[in-house]
């Protein structure tokens, strides 16, 4: 009987994940078109109409402003994503600015890297098994703390970004590291 538990457990979840995804694929085809992928293709008619159904419950009158709105912000979405394809990382080494927002970009991600913060979250409990405070209890309070003093961390300099300039924020931001 044990066994039977045993060897039938890790297939549960299994058949219910192939059950769900039998659900969408019978369900999937029956779904309307994305309104952004319609107004892509040209048929911003069809988008219209599907706005209307699913968002002024088929009433134009209704919803004639709402509709409007969501259409003209997805034309626009559409027509700035299309200008930005134009560019490429080769942008970056064009003139000398873009070449320092690139260093900055990249110095960044590396200094983080290298401050440790990562290593601390990840490998907390083993730290802590290793200095000696094994109490599951107490990990978890040191933990809740830790989390605290980082949110209390990156909220308060929030609210000073209309008060400081981006470029001491930036330096400021590296102490912290």
């Amino acid at each position: 009987m044990i066994y039977d538990l045993v060897y039938i457990s890790w297939r549960i979840p299994s058949y219910l994940q192939a059950a769900l995804a039998v659900i969408t694929i019978g369900v999937y085809p029956r779904l309307p078109e994305s309104p952004r992928y319609l107004v892509n293709i040209g048929k911003s008619d069809e988008a219209r109409k599907l706005l209307i159904k699913y968002h002024a419950n088929d009433d134009e009158t209704l919803g004639k402003d709402l509709v409007d709105f969501e259409l003209k912000e997805i034309e626009t979405a559409i027509a700035y994503e299309k200008i930005s394809q134009s560019t490429s990382f080769s942008a970056f080494f064009k003139t000398k600015s873009n070449f320092h927002r690139l260093f900055n970009s990249v110095y960044t991600g590396i200094i983080m890297m290298f401050s440790g913060n990562a290593l601390i979250s990840y490998y907390l409990s083993l730290i802590l098994n290793s200095i000696g405070i094994t109490d599951t209890k107490k990990q978890l309070q040191i933990n809740l703390a830790l989390s605290c003093f980082n949110w209390a961390n990156s909220i308060f300099p929030a609210y000073l970004t209309d008060k400081i300039r981006r470029r001491p924020m930036f330096l400021i931001s590296f102490l912290q590291c």
